[in-house]
């Protein structure tokens, strides 16, 4: 990013650092420390028509995933909301029970939430039961995976004349928390422990062994860790290091940044897990939340071993907006200067202890985000959102506005009919050609070859729609229509006769990769232990891997079978 982007963001980094020690202290007082729900999880849908109904207080949304124990918190108070519209008179509880199918679907929604953490409930004594110190589930779940996938991974151009990438797309398997999308079929099982001890401490491991048929190359296997780490709560504290996912902005996939694109991270990151406000008359303002990272790439990045750190700070003055500031560093690495403390400090906040001058020395690649959400409870919860990368920045603020940043945008009806049973999404992407690149970080914001934003990549357009619909407590489809625009043009950047940096133009065209999708999914639940979901989708690719006239048919289907062995393996002490 360009130096001159930290005289803007360099106060509002101290700013942010400075309410950062004023909330770690403070705060409503958490529950005990717990494992994350996985961001893929269908629970967090649930979750959405509590809120959508007025039976829980918006979550943060820009920050996910949340503990087990927020989840528990969420789900007890809307048991408690229920109850007390339950108490009121006749007439109060018609006009809100109105239709006795919204209530089913409440009823349905809110027993599925207090059997999946009853644990977490009843040791915060929202349900009866005896609260145990100790808990452990060794072998709470498996998973087994069968895929087949025609379609062979694109590769986004390498270098554009304004910053390196590398990076592979197959937007047909996409945003699966960097499962392999292989071309061929993919045969795969995880296994699913979690445990925590005593009020502080808990952990999380899903180890996946996988076996690969590609269709142009010899089998082969793989055994590899999805997930694992510890987390460390206190009050409000909580300090997670390990291996776990990130996402921020609003949609279900995550944000321009950060989605469910690439694999879990592996880093340390603080936060306070429930929405907190400040002290003094400051707690007008709203509710915060806020997070510290530092994660590192590891070996296979082209800076082996080069860092990934920053901050995200959202804030809720209502019930009906939320507001969201993040920042990224990509620092050190081998081939990099070593930083010094007071460097690693000076990135992360977003001051450049170097200067800001244009011929100061440049060592990092910054980026910011900055989302959006307005929420219109009376229409059930309906949310209109948006989000803004800020890949680079010039004196020049239309230059910055349209060449040096991406956007997305969309909205959401988590109750679109009056029962709660269905909901719609639709979502735009618009990136610029400088997004995810960058001169010195020649794999870009990339993690194994995957992005770690959306799937769109750099110079591209999307558009994005989900519906789904629940038929009964135990089923559930939903049908996604994608189309996707990715552009392989070439740029350079002009001087204005004073030096300055002028406008980026377009110094060659490339062929444009365009993709039109549809997928469908069905989720099954067999009496509470067994749960299948089936997924099949068609995809028509103009000009594939930007080859002009290189057109195609892609094709995928895939099952996973998931069963709780928890009655038999789960067990707790005091």
């Amino acid at each position: 990013m360009n130096n001159r982007v930290y005289i803007i963001f360099g106060k509002s980094a101290a700013i942010f650092l400075m309410l950062f020690f004023i909330i770690l202290p403070c705060g409503v007082l958490a529950a005990e420390s717990s494992p994350s729900v996985p961001p893929d999880s269908p629970l967090y849908r649930d979750l959405d028509k509590l809120v959508a109904f007025g039976l829980v207080e918006p979550p943060i949304l820009g920050q996910r995933p949340y503990p087990r124990s927020e989840f528990a918190r969420m789900t007890a108070e809307a048991m408690q909301k229920l109850k007390e519209r339950e108490d009121k008179d006749a007439d109060s509880f018609l006009q809100f029970a109105r239709e006795q199918k919204r209530r089913q679907q409440i009823e349905i929604v809110i027993k599925e939430l207090s059997s999946e953490f009853k644990e977490e409930l009843v040791d915060m004594g929202a349900l009866d039961g005896e609260r145990m110190r100790y808990r452990v589930h060794p072998f709470e779940e498996s998973i087994f995976y069968g895929k087949y996938l025609s379609s062979a991974p694109t590769t986004i151009p390498p270098d554009n004349g304004r910053g390196s990438i590398n990076a592979q797309i197959n937007p047909l398997a996409d945003y699966d928390l960097g499962r392999h999308p292989i071309f061929g079929t993919l045969n795969a099982v995880e296994a699913v422990a979690r445990f925590k001890t005593g009020k502080y401490f808990s952990g999380y491991v899903r180890p996946r062994f996988e076996v690969d048929v590609p269709r142009d190359a010899d089998m082969t296997g793989h055994v590899y860790v999805q997930n694992a780490y510890g987390t460390f709560s206190a009050g409000n504290f909580s300090l997670k290091f390990g291996r776990d996912s990130m996402l921020w902005g609003f949609g279900e996939r995550g944000s321009l940044l950060f989605s469910t694109n690439p694999r879990p991270l592996d880093g340390v990151w603080i936060t306070n897990p429930t929405p907190a406000r400040l002290p003094w008359i400051f707690k007008y303002l709203g509710r915060w939340r806020y997070t510290l990272y530092g994660t590192n790439f590891g070996p296979e990045y082209e800076k082996k071993w080069a860092w990934l750190a920053g901050y995200k700070i959202s804030l809720a003055p209502a019930k009906y907006v939320e507001l969201g500031f993040g920042h990224a560093v990509q620092i050190g690495g081998e081939g990099m200067p070593a930083p010094s403390f007071l460097d690693v400090l000076g990135e992360f906040s977003g001051f450049r202890p170097a200067g800001t001058d244009p011929n100061s020395p440049n060592l990092t690649n910054h980026t910011f985000e900055i989302d959006l959400l307005v929420r219109v409870p009376q229409l059930r919860g309906f949310q209109i959102y948006g989000n803004m990368a800020i890949e680079d920045y010039w004196k020049s603020i239309k230059k910055t506005l349209i060449q040096g940043c991406s956007y997305l945008g969309g909205i959401y009806l988590p109750a679109l009919n009056s029962t709660g049973t269905m909901d719609l999404r639709a979502e735009y992407v618009h990136t610029n050609p400088l997004e995810f690149r960058h001169g010195l970080y020649t794999d870009g914001f990339t993690i194994n070859r995957r992005l770690l934003g959306t799937d769109a990549g750099p110079d591209a357009d999307t558009l994005h729609f989900l519906f789904r619909q629940t038929l009964s407590s135990k089923i559930w489809y939903g049908i996604t229509l994608d189309w996707d625009y990715r552009r392989s043009n070439s740029y350079t950047e002009l001087r204005n006769p004073d030096g300055t940096a002028g406008p980026i133009v377009k110094t060659a065209d490339g062929p444009t990769e365009q993709r039109y999708r549809g997928l469908a999914d069905l989720d099954f639940k067999f009496h509470g232990n067994l749960g299948l979901h089936l997924t099949g989708g068609y995809e028509r690719v103009k000009n594939l891997h930007f080859v002009q006239g290189s057109d195609c048919n892609n094709f995928i289907v895939a099952a996973a079978l998931s069963i709780n062995f928890d009655r038999h393996f789960a067990f707790a002490a005091n």
